[in-house]
């Protein structure tokens, strides 16, 4: 008798809209699971009874009964693998479909060492005799005697004579994974009635467990049931209860069999994981669409002018491949792993081509030269080492298939190491996201980009992602290495839009972005927020560090509400970005910026609040340059914006503070403020006043673009004796301008005296008509066309004042390029700073939301160089060439050799590396390094940069050099921030060598003593990541293998007298981290592969 218990958990089975994704019934695409079972042989008291410890003459011993434990496996899967057609017919007098195949084995546990999966023991009372075991004695048996818990179904066998009153048969339910039988055994060694009878039996009593019921057939009429008559008279159905031979299913059967099969807790997934099944392909011209779930051991391989369509969950243990313009649908379904508590699937890779993306129609059909597309709608990506990438194994490290296309909308990226990669790319990506979740409680990043640019990323949330991954360090005597965990976007020279409510939260650093270049040449900003009032918000909340940048150029951070972190927005290195109309609350500081260097900096009508105590609004470290900190406002309980570690004198006279409302008046020597204080406004309570003119402030209090009066501020009066009196000395009238009622006194304020006299211009570059009419177009015209024409026709020029007001009015992008070029003449009185001033305004529209839209006035900017700095010349050209192409770029040789200081060797190694043109970068850090001792860290980072950017397929970085990056980056220099984003791509390389079970093995770190060389014998290590055991498999022999830290310190060796090509290795004693597994094999060669323990 078979007593079969079994504890099923909840099943979730996601259905795609419009299909029923519940069968299985396409063969091909249905992987062998494996059930795991034990015995266990009870005998009397004294030993004695069938399989006893002495063999007793009549081939009764524990040895015989592990064979004959084997024999019953063998016998049960023959009859599993060779299912017949169900005689009967179903209830509409139709033959049903065949199931040739179950689809199911089952295997003695552990399989490496199957005699540990077979017992024998000595219990008087579970001796039978002559009774049926009843189910009261399964709980005890489980509890007692199980050697693996609810891993195994544990298969019990009483004794009996051969002559006791016993018949083969069995009952189930669904409490515990056990059977119990009685009086199998006699029955099966004297094959009377016959074997045929075990397998039937056994196999019925397991179906039981996972809800079969005893029949074939229902209530209802469905064509897959048998009819119960047909059933009852000549079924052959493997549930009938008639004894004997049963070994049919029908297709509603097989496809409640593997339904539930994933979730058992007794089915095998380790070897899931390891099976290799021939290769799946979409052939070229194909349009293939499934509509049937899948569970697959075998690589998809989509050929170029493929299509294939997913509309049923699939899962399985390898890779996904969309080649060069083939085509991958989801549509509704989920792809994840056959295994997901052992192991994770390698995902889904698509590769690009050197066509542009602007060229490319994303939703018809693939054309010859396209890029491969995998287009996510409704869809779940889960338990993958990187859910989609644009990098393909076949061509790993070869930049011109780097450029696929990934669009999701809708859909769910779940517990994968990393969700969405992206390799290099030079011109824009129109890949996007829209309203998908990224979270994981085992991986390490929701999306990575490295030097790939225009990717949008909208309404999308991402969450916890995990608490990363650890490498040992090479040289094995400092700590590990550590791929930081818990991180929404990742980013290497990238620029990519987020925006339209993206939600961060949750996560160690909501945005990490690195940069190895020193200027974003010729490219998009970086853009987290857009201001734009059809779109919401960004929310970051509950981070530790909401925005963390490592020397990025380029940044826009518009229009965001960041709450509740340790540090809000981190800049390290050196960094240009325009942080505009965000809210940052509840921090301990809103903003840090160490070392931003010389670059321009806007931080422009933000709010920063935080009762957090201390908390510090913006704290600068370095030298600060050239920052324009204006019409911010600030209510925090230490410093509102501090600098610190430099004086004074050396923080340069770029910096313009003006129209800020602060809650702390300055009182330190560093604060950046003190260089210019009548410019801003301090009030003396926390709390904004209310009846504060919002005019005066109009972004960071009332939060809209609205005119501004940058030149009229209140501002504190400065006594003599160095002391600010809190009264307003400066009342402004309804439009803006100072009252005509101020005392006389408040005018000693020599600043103040500036800007009245300025006001004074107005009226000699106006008439009265006119400046009526200018006041009136303030107030009445939103757009500014009207006051802008009136205002061109009436004046021969602009002043600043004037100026000012149109570009901080709600006038359309295109006529403000006008006024700030061709139209806009530089006054012959106004100093470099406003001549810079131009400049910079031009630069923030070129670079804003509105430049997709219109045309650039080339030769106004061109116009521009006399009068901007270096360093905006150069930021001109390189946005210039959205407009006018690589062609232009050439200009900027010229420029630069005009340069005297050594940014002009950083800005034309760019360019050049920009260009792909190495020869010319070698012969620049050749060059230099001969000239400039000095900058020796510089050149050695940017050397390694260059190597990385000419050849990643063959980059190979010595143990020294990887040391001295290492050093660099934990250094306050200025290449810590470009060394820390070359570490990290190695660290990505490193990993992705180890933690894709399909990937070649490829030297990365080289010692002194060793060369390149490729390896032909292959070595895979099985599950990868791992926690607790791994099977190693080769192509040859392993005649001995060794476990060492990648700098080879030997932690385990183990010699094979016999050798293997398959060897099960125990690793919970290592700790985790990476490992370097060697296998020797007998043709003499040495191979390796990195190990991921967990």
């Amino acid at each position: 008798m078979i007593d079969i218990f079994s504890l099923i958990p909840a099943f979730a089975q996601q259905n795609s809209s419009g299909y029923s994704c519940n069968d299985f019934t396409d063969l091909s695409r249905v992987k062998v699971s494996t059930i795991w079972v034990n015995f266990h042989f009870i005998l009397d008291g004294n030993g004695d009874g069938n399989f006893r410890r002495n063999d007793d003459g009549n081939g009764n011993s524990n040895v015989t009964g592990i064979t004959i434990a084997q024999s019953l496996i063998d016998d049960a899967n023959a009859v599993l693998e060779h299912l017949e057609q169900n005689i009967s017919k179903n209830c509409l007098g139709q033959q049903n479909g065949f199931v040739s195949d179950a689809k199911y084995r089952l295997a003695i546990y552990p399989p490496e060492n199957i005699e540990s999966g077979i017992h024998f023991i000595s219990d008087q009372t579970l001796y039978d005799q002559n009774r049926e075991p009843d189910f009261t004695d399964a709980s005890y048996l489980k509890q007692t005697y199980s050697a693996y818990g609810s891993k195994v179904v544990d298969v019990f066998m009483r004794a009996v004579a051969p002559g006791s009153n016993c018949n083969v048969w069995g009952e189930a339910n669904l409490v515990i994974p056990i059977c119990q039988t009685w009086c199998l055994w006699y029955y099966y060694i004297s094959n009377d009635p016959g074997t045929e009878a075990f397998p039937g039996l056994l196999n019925h009593e397991i179906l039981h467990c996972m809800g079969f019921k005893q029949e074939a057939n229902s209530s209802s009429c469905d064509y897959y049931d048998i009819d119960k008559d047909e059933e009852a008279q000549t079924g052959n159905n493997i549930m009938r209860n008639n004894g004997g031979a049963k070994n049919a299913l029908t297709p509603k059967q097989f496809n409640k069999l593997h339904t539930y099969l994933p979730i058992l807790p007794y089915s095998n997934h380790d070897v899931l994981c390891d099976d290799d099944d021939p290769d799946i392909i979409i052939e070229s011209g194909q349009t293939v669409t499934w509509n049937n779930p899948s569970r697959i051991a075998s690589e998809v391989i989509v050929e170029p002018l493929a299509t294939l369509t997913i509309n049923c969950d699939v899962f399985t243990n390898k890779r996904i491949l969309v080649k060069r313009s083939g085509k991958l649908i989801v549509e509704g379904a989920t792809i994840s792993s056959l295994c997901p508590d052992v192991d994770f699937w390698p995902g889904i890779q698509v590769e690009g081509s050197t066509k542009s993306h602007s060229q490319v129609s994303i939703f018809d059909p693939p054309i010859s030269g396209d890029p491969g597309v995998v287009i996510l709608n409704n869809a779940v990506i889960s338990h993958a080492i990187v859910g989609v990438t644009t990098k393909s194994y076949e061509h790993e490290w070869e930049t011109d298939y780097w450029g696929g296309i990934i669009v999701a909308s809708v859909s769910t990226f779940s517990n994968n190491r990393k969700a969405v990669e992206f390799y290099p790319y030079r011109t824009e990506n129109s890949s996007f996201f829209t309203e998908c979740d990224f979270s994981s409680s085992n991986g390490y990043a929701g999306i990575s980009m490295w030097d790939v640019h225009g990717v949008e990323i909208r309404d999308c949330d991402f969450g916890n992602m995990g608490p990363g991954i650890t490498l040992f360090n090479p040289n094995g005597s400092s700590a590990p290495t550590t791929i930081t965990g818990d991180v929404g976007i990742i980013t290497i020279d990238a620029s990519p839009m987020i925006y339209d409510n993206c939600t961060f939260q949750d996560l160690t650093h909501a945005i990490d972005a690195k940069s190895s270049i020193d200027l974003n040449l010729g490219r998009d900003g970086f853009r987290v927020g857009i201001m734009n009032g059809s779109y919401r918000p960004n929310l970051f909340e509950n981070n530790t560090t909401h925005i963390f940048s490592l020397g990025t150029i380029g940044m826009d951070i518009i229009n965001n509400r960041f709450a509740e972190c340790n540090e809000g927005i981190y800049f390290s290195g050196k960094s240009q970005y325009n942080m505009i109309s965000n809210q940052v609350s509840s921090f301990r500081y809103g903003l840090i910026s160490r070392f931003p260097g010389a670059l321009s900096n806007l931080i422009q009508g933000n709010k920063w609040v935080s009762t957090k105590d201390p908390s510090t609004g913006n704290f600068f470290r370095g030298d600060v340059q050239n920052v324009e900190l204006v019409q911010n406002c600030y209510s925090v309980t230490k410093e509102d914006h501090l600098v610190w570690g430099a004086r004074l004198k050396n923080q340069g006279t770029q910096n313009v503070p003006a129209v800020n409302l602060f809650s702390h008046k300055p009182v330190s020597s560093y604060d950046l403020i003190s260089l210019t204080l009548p410019l801003n406004y301090w009030h003396e309570d926390p709390e904004l006043n209310p009846n504060l003119d919002l005019r005066l402030i109009p972004l960071c209090a009332a939060n809209n673009r609205a005119p501004s009066c940058s030149a009229f501020s209140r501002h504190l009066n400065q006594k003599s004796d160095g002391s600010k009196d809190p009264r307003i000395n400066c009342i402004l009238d309804e439009y803006n301008f100072p009252n005509d009622s101020i005392e006389e006194e408040y005018y000693s304020d020599s600043l103040f005296r500036f800007w009245n006299d300025k006001q004074f211009e107005y009226t000699q570059v106006l008439d009265g008509g006119n400046q009526a009419l200018l006041l009136d177009g303030l107030n009445n015209d939103p757009d500014g066309t009207a006051t802008y024409d009136n205002l061109i026709a009436a004046s021969p020029f602009l002043t600043f004042e004037v100026l000012d007001v149109l570009i901080c009015s709600g006038m359309d992008t295109s006529s403000k390029l006008q006024i700030l070029t061709a139209n806009a003449p530089i006054p012959e009185y106004f100093n470099s700073s406003l001549e810079n001033y131009y400049a910079t305004e031009t630069i923030e529209l070129l670079n804003s939301d509105y430049y997709h839209s219109y045309p650039a006035p080339r030769d106004s900017v061109h116009s521009l160089y006399d009068h901007a700095n270096y360093q905006k010349q150069y930021q001109l050209f390189a946005l210039l060439n959205h407009y006018s192409g690589m062609d232009q770029l050439d200009s900027l040789v010229s420029l630069l050799s005009a340069m005297e200081d050594f940014s002009k060797t950083q800005y034309l190694l760019d360019y050049y590396r920009y260009r792909n043109d190495f020869e010319l970068c070698d012969s620049i850090i050749a060059n230099t390094t001969a000239m400039n001792q000095d900058e020796e860290d510089w050149l050695f980072v940017a050397d390694l940069s260059i190597r990385l950017y000419r050849d990643p397929q063959n980059f190979l970085i010595h143990q020294f050099e990887l040391d001295s990056l290492n050093a660099l980056a934990l250094s306050y220099c200025r290449e810590a921030s470009a060394a820390s984003a070359l570490l990290y791509i190695l660290e990505e390389k490193l990993y992705h060598i180890s933690g894709d079970v399909n990937a070649p093995n490829a030297p990365l770190i080289l010692g002194p003593d060793q060369q390149m060389g490729k390896q032909k014998s292959i070595l895979k290590i099985v599950p990868n990541p791992a926690q607790d055991r791994i099977l190693l498999k080769a192509n040859d022999i392993i005649t001995a293998m060794e476990i060492c830290a990648i700098d080879g310190k030997m932690f385990f060796r183990k010699l094979l007298s016999n050798g293997t090509q398959d060897l099960a290795l125990d690793i919970k004693s290592l700790k985790s981290g990476l490992y370097m597994v060697k296998a020797i094999l007998n043709n003499g060669n040495v191979i390796s592969e990195k190990l991921i323990k967990l």
